[in-house]
């Protein structure tokens, strides 16, 4: 058990310094990494309702569409219609495109720093670790059994 809450402990450390570090690096941008989190989602998965970026994003819809907004102010994504006329679709820019280059490349080299020292085969089983956890997080949604009563 006091295993599992200094993992955890430790998560939610690495966690916040990891998101304070990363906005420092996006900040050039004008973004934030929930920003960043969307403009990368709608580039590697193509266009998207509001609707469904919430769902991915496991937010509120009036989260995201605040965070749209700005990465529209930007010019870094555009809405388009569906193909349904009544269907908005978010989708990125060419602009937006060339920005995403731009950080993937700033924040491979930041996750290689923070990452150096660490094999590949650790890097793997942490990666297969965490993903496994994140399923059991998914599972566990809405159910509290673990709380006392």
């Amino acid at each position: 058990m006091e295993q599992n809450v200094s993992l955890f402990f430790h998560m939610n450390q690495m966690y916040r310094q990891y998101i304070d570090q990363l906005n420092q690096l996006l900040s050039k941008y004008n973004l934030y990494s929930s920003q960043w989190a969307i403009l990368y989602l709608l580039h590697y998965r193509g266009s998207n309702t509001l609707n469904e970026v919430a769902q991915m994003r496991n937010v509120e819809g009036p989260t995201i569409t605040r965070l749209t907004n700005k990465l529209k102010d930007l010019g870094y994504v555009i809405t388009v219609h569906g193909e349904d006329r009544r269907t908005k679709k978010i989708t990125v820019t060419d602009h937006g495109v060339e920005i995403i280059k731009k950080i993937e490349s700033e924040i491979a080299e930041f996750q290689n720093k923070i990452t150096q020292g660490i094999p590949t085969e650790g890097m793997e089983m942490m990666n297969a670790y965490i993903a496994t956890i994140h399923d059991n997080l998914k599972k566990q949604k809405g159910c509290h059994d673990w709380v006392q009563s």
